[in-house]
């Protein structure tokens, strides 16, 4: 299920934090050495159960196929999206070789060339221009 039992750093953000720390207070009767996260009898919580958690709450959302691997490829690409370093990515998700990463740039790169498709930098030029028909065209997608 998992890449690999291996310890990693996980970087979070104020918000994760602050909703960690409420769901921490939901559990008054825990101790620092305590699974963070615990099933209902307050023990550590299994694969198996990790597993069928996501699958359920996929399904209450309306995402089919709901898994670990899916969150992970879904965080990579928006990684990569939002102008995150691919060797950064490759230390975060804990790949060995750039051969998965390469997976996520390739995909990244097929956004960057649809998102230049539908805003060429030439619809930026007429913008700016005051002369916008010497650069407007007919085809420019913002026009």
């Amino acid at each position: 299920m998992f890449v690999s039992d291996h310890a990693a750093s996980v970087y979070i953000d104020a918000p994760t934090s602050r909703a960690i720390w409420r769901y921490l207070t939901s559990r008054p009767d825990a101790r620092p050495d305590d699974p963070l996260f615990a099933n209902h009898l307050d023990r550590p919580l299994t694969r198996d159960a990790l597993r069928h958690l996501i699958s359920r709450l996929g399904e209450r959302a309306g995402i089919p196929n709901a898994n670990v691997h899916r969150f992970r490829h879904t965080f990579a690409i928006n990684f990569l999206r939002n102008g995150g370093n691919a060797y950064t990515l490759q230390r975060l998700l804990g790949h060995s070789t750039m051969t998965m990463i390469k997976v996520y740039l390739a995909l990244s790169a097929q956004d960057d060339s649809d998102n230049h498709r539908r805003a060429p930098p030439r619809c930026q030029l007429a913008t700016l221009n005051q002369k916008a028909t010497q650069v407007d065209s007919p085809s420019c997608p913002c026009r």
